[in-house]
């Protein structure tokens, strides 16, 4: 995919300040409608989430190769994963971890639009206490949104 918006060590920087990017208009118009395309075709075999607008498209290296024995999703799946590593999320998160890292889990989200956030504002936690991951276990998010999202929605 050819990127519109690629990562780059300005926004190492951002991130380090302000906990987060804003990177409008990052794909094009015609790659993000290619990935809402492969997003939607996973969701039925996707894992359901406690939160029914939330579905588990990828929830771990071995549930990866698990979907990928099915022929219907494969190309899907891992036509997303390297979305990671070719558009540039995996290298960043490199630089910023200043170490190797890899992709966690795929999540996809589909809300109907509304006036209020659908989450207040919040840092989330490395994990509840009973089930920490090691400390040197981080994530580094990245939200891809399927449609504009303004000041109005977002």
């Amino acid at each position: 995919m050819a990127i519109m918006g690629r990562l780059n060590d300005d926004d190492l920087e951002v991130i380090r300040r302000d906990g987060f990017i804003l990177k409008p208009r990052f794909f094009a118009g015609e790659e993000i409608g290619l990935i809402r395309e492969r997003v939607l075709r996973l969701r039925p075999e996707s894992t359901p989430h406690r939160k029914p607008s939330r579905r588990w498209i990828l929830t771990s290296p071995s549930h990866a190769f698990r979907q990928c024995l099915k022929p219907a999703v494969r190309e899907d799946l891992s036509a997303l994963s390297r979305v990671a590593r070719d558009d540039g999320f995996r290298a960043f998160s490199a630089k910023y971890y200043g170490r190797e890292v890899q992709l966690d889990h795929i999540m996809s989200i589909e809300t109907p639009k509304g006036d209020e956030a659908i989450t207040p504002w919040h840092s989330d936690a490395n994990f509840p206490a009973d089930k920490m991951r090691p400390a040197d276990r981080f994530t580094l998010k990245f939200f891809i949104y399927m449609n504009d999202v303004g000041a109005e929605n977002g």
